[in-house]
């Protein structure tokens, strides 16, 4: 007798904490608020972009508050890739960078300014990117020290 309420103790433990399991499983699944996660479609990416306000950036300092004129452009060299946009002022800025694989960003002067500037650097080579608005679009030049 005392085996059969072992077993069914056992039992009882499993079924609560499967049920216990199973209850969690479901709430992660619907989000804390009970909506259902779902991934966002390109045309919801595209009309949340283009209701975004500028945020202050994390040293506190204002972003800047123009629009830009043109939509950004990839950038590419050998050290790697930057994202700019020419604003009405005729200002550029660099919106975002990545270096490529055994390269490091060293120097950033990401603006808005007539021409921003960065440095991408490696073990073996420097690459140095100058960045300007020529008719509304960014034109980057690009220099290499091996």
């Amino acid at each position: 007798m005392r085996r059969l309420y072992a077993v069914l103790g056992w039992l009882v433990a499993a079924l609560a904490a499967t049920g216990v399991g199973v209850a969690a499983l479901g709430a992660l699944g619907t989000g804390i608020v009970g909506e259902a996660a779902r991934p966002l479609s390109q045309q919801d990416v595209k009309r949340e972009l283009r209701t975004a306000t500028s945020r202050p950036s994390p040293s506190g300092s204002a972003t800047a508050t123009s629009t830009p004129e043109s939509g950004a452009v990839v950038l590419s060299s050998s050290g790697g890739t930057v994202t700019a946009g020419c604003y009405a002022d005729g200002t550029t800025r660099l919106d975002s960078w990545s270096p490529r694989q055994g390269y490091q960003v060293e120097e950033v002067h990401r603006g808005p300014a007539r021409e921003v500037e960065i440095k991408f650097e490696s073990d073996d080579a420097e690459v140095k990117g100058r960045i300007h608005c020529t008719g509304g679009h960014p034109t980057a030049r690009w220099e290499q020290d091996d």
